[in-house]
């Protein structure tokens, strides 16, 4: 008690809100300089793992498979890769949603109509926030049904990029187990080589790589070894957030909908209640709303397929990321 009488008027203090405020501000270019970092990553590690396809499995089917092998690994290996660029490049440089078409509110005012209207209007832009519109403070823009903000796209989730964002997660997560499980035995004979108590390994194989890499196998095992413990570690950390990502999408909420929602949904659960989201509209529906497709036909052509189509709802509220001039 004496603890918040005392800590109460020191936090409410100009002096403290100022700290807080440029501490925030730091955090927030850490993070858009972190961004930049981790797409270089993610660069780096697909070209990794796609010289470990061309250049160590590729040949290593076409020595010991058939001719009809090669081809299906080089379709739908490319087939993945085209799909993961593809989306990821959409992800992140797309707009997400960001708000500049709505009425603007003089900052003086901003509280004012905060207290006494039902307007929804952002303390930092100061301007009416559409329907599921929430600030970014990393972006310094309230983004339509935004989801967080991903470092690792340095951008956004919002409602105009969530299909790019969460369809390069399922492709990538697909593409690496999809390298685990293919290259399994090139993996395990190059593992093996490197342990020192390799008991046995195919020698075929073996005589094999000292022909492809000249007598100098040393590199052709290490790009191996490392691509496919990539492909492992990048499988079990982005399942987690994948299948999180579907059950949100499959519920028509987002992470930030989730948590605004929790106090109502224990408040149901505690009167016996059952709760019902305001944006769920069905399992199917919520999905189409995302990847953007009505039937099967669409959903090889937009979804199976490279395509920037989406959902109507993205067409509908297009219109707030939109200067007025460029709606008539």
């Amino acid at each position: 008690m004496v603890c918040s009488k005392i800590c109460g008027p020191i936090c409410r203090s100009n002096i403290c809100q100022k700290f807080l405020n440029n501490l925030l501000d730091s955090v927030n270019v850490i993070t858009r300089v972190i961004g930049v970092i981790f797409i270089g990553v993610v660069f780096i590690l697909l070209s990794l793992v796609t010289t470990y396809f061309y250049y160590c499995f590729i040949p290593y089917q076409y020595e010991f498979k058939s001719i009809f092998s090669v081809l299906f690994h080089l379709v739908f290996g490319n087939w993945l890769l085209i799909n993961i660029i593809f989306h990821y490049y959409n992800a992140t440089k797309m707009n997400p949603g960001i708000v500049i078409n709505t009425p603007k509110v003089p900052a003086d005012e901003v509280q004012y109509m905060r207290d006494n209207y039902s307007y929804r209007i952002c303390k930092h832009c100061s301007q009416v926030k559409p329907p599921r519109t929430y600030h970014c403070s990393v972006c310094a823009s309230c983004i339509l049904k935004m989801e967080h903000h991903c470092p690792w796209i340095n951008n956004c989730v919002g409602m105009m990029n969530h299909k790019f964002y969460l369809l390069f997660c399922w492709f990538l997560w697909v593409g690496t187990f999809y390298v685990m499980t293919a290259t399994w035995p090139l993996f395990k004979h190059c593992y093996r080589l490197g342990s020192r108590h390799a008991i046995e390994y195919n020698v075929d194989l073996q005589n094999w790589m000292m022909m492809h890499t000249k007598g100098e196998p040393h590199f052709f095992r290490t790009v191996t070894i490392f691509a496919w413990i990539i492909c492992l570690s990048v499988f079990i950390a982005l399942g987690i957030l994948t299948i999180w990502q579907s059950w949100l999408v499959s519920t028509g909420e987002t992470s930030v909908e989730r948590m605004k929602l929790s106090y109502d949904r224990t408040r149901a659960k505690k009167a016996g209640k059952e709760f019902h989201s305001p944006f769920n509209f069905g399992l199917k529906r919520n999905w189409q709303n995302t990847l953007g497709f009505n039937n099967k036909r669409e959903f090889c052509l937009h979804v199976l397929l490279p395509s920037r189509k989406r959902g109507d709802e993205c067409l509908e509220n297009k219109k707030y990321t939109l200067k007025p001039e460029n709606l008539l």
